[in-house]
Parts: structure tokens; C-alpha cells; sequence
């Protein structure tokens, strides 16, 4: 058990935070190269689970206390923030779905299928929160996308994809590339989860 003065972030811990806050957010960009085809677009959220579970591991485990798995993601939402609408939307998307991961943990950081389903409900930003505009507000997405600069012939791509097949897919696919990037980090970090307490 750790004690009550443990429990609470020191200085230490917001350096690693954001350390890693800013790895975070370089995988978000990496996967965001999906994004340079219309035809890769769907899969930016499945490319960000699987890379981003190994820091996402690391830190919840790491720093076991409330609040780091809101603060890890601070880099990420204050650069999307700036960058219009649908970045707002999706910052605001970590935020709640990283405090919901905040929940789902709990003070319990050492028990693995916690840890396993607060990143499967994380990721859901980027699959859900990310995405639903494009599905369910379609004109509104690709009016903003084309007033942005957006190639009008990527956008007329991205079209052909507004089939909830699609983003059902796109869910489940983020679902199992979650899972996979946990299992993978699990193997990455093993020596500091066994160190932890967790495995």
C-alpha cells in the first residue's frame, strides 16, 4: 500500500509526465501519417493504440496515482486545441475518456485487467470521439476539411468511406490494437512491471 503522501503527484512525477507526454504526443504524429491518404485515414486510430500501450503501461504503473493518465496526455491536448474545430473536439475526447481511464483504475494500478480495459476505453477517443463527426456529420466535416485547404479530391475520397460498416470496423480493429499494444508493451516492460508488483 502506498501511503496517503504518496499518493499525490510530486515534482518528480510531472517531469516524467511530461517526458512522456511529449512521446506520447510524437506517436500521435507518427500516426497521423495515415492521414496523408484518404485511403489510410481510418486507420490512425489503430496505428495510435498499438504504439501509445507500452506508454500508457508505463506510466499507469509508474506513477500509480490519480491524475497521470490525464496529465500524460496534456502535450497531446493542448497542440490539438489549436488546431480548429475538430481538434478541439478531439482534445476534449482525451480528456473525458482518460478521465473515465482515471476511474476505471481507480487506486488499484497493479491489477492488469484494470489496466487493460481503462486503455481499451482511452483509445475510444481517437476510434469514437476522433471519428464521429466524419460519420454522423459528414457535410459539416468535409465543409470545414475543404475551408482548411483540404484537397477536394481527398475529400471526395474520404466519401466513398461513410458506411457505418466502416466505423464499426475502425472500432474494433482500435479494440484489438489496443489490446495487442498492452500485451506488447507488457513484454517491453516486463522487468519494470515485475518491479512494480504488476506481474
Amino acid at each position: 500500500m502506498f501511503s496517503m503522501k504518496s499518493k499525490k503527484l510530486n515534482s518528480k512525477d510531472y517531469i516524467t509526465l511530461g517526458i512522456y507526454s511529449a512521446i506520447s504526443f510524437v506517436i500521435m504524429l507518427i500516426a497521423g501519417i495515415t492521414n496523408l491518404s484518404p485511403y489510410t485515414y481510418l486507420l490512425y486510430p489503430i496505428t495510435y493504440a498499438l504504439f501509445n500501450g507500452v506508454i500508457y503501461l508505463y506510466i499507469v504503473t509508474k506513477i500509480p496515482k490519480k491524475g497521470a493518465i490525464v496529465l500524460m496526455n496534456i502535450i497531446p491536448v493542448l497542440y490539438l486545441a489549436i488546431t480548429g474545430v475538430q481538434g478541439i473536439i478531439s482534445a476534449l475526447s482525451i480528456l473525458i475518456f482518460a478521465v473515465i481511464a482515471e476511474l476505471i483504475t481507480g487506486n488499484d494500478r497493479k491489477n492488469r485487467r484494470k489496466i487493460l480495459i481503462s486503455y481499451l476505453i482511452f483509445t475510444a477517443w481517437a476510434s469514437c470521439g476522433g471519428e464521429y463527426r466524419f460519420f454522423l456529420f459528414p457535410e459539416g466535416y468535409f465543409a470545414e476539411a475543404l475551408e482548411s485547404g483540404l484537397d477536394p479530391a481527398y475529400v471526395d475520397a474520404l466519401r466513398s468511406f461513410l458506411d457505418f460498416r466502416w466505423w464499426i470496423g475502425t472500432i474494433l480493429a482500435t479494440v484489438i490494437a489496443s489490446f495487442l499494444g498492452i500485451k506488447i508493451g507488457e513484454v517491453i516492460v516486463k522487468k519494470h512491471l515485475k518491479k512494480a508488483g504488476v506481474l
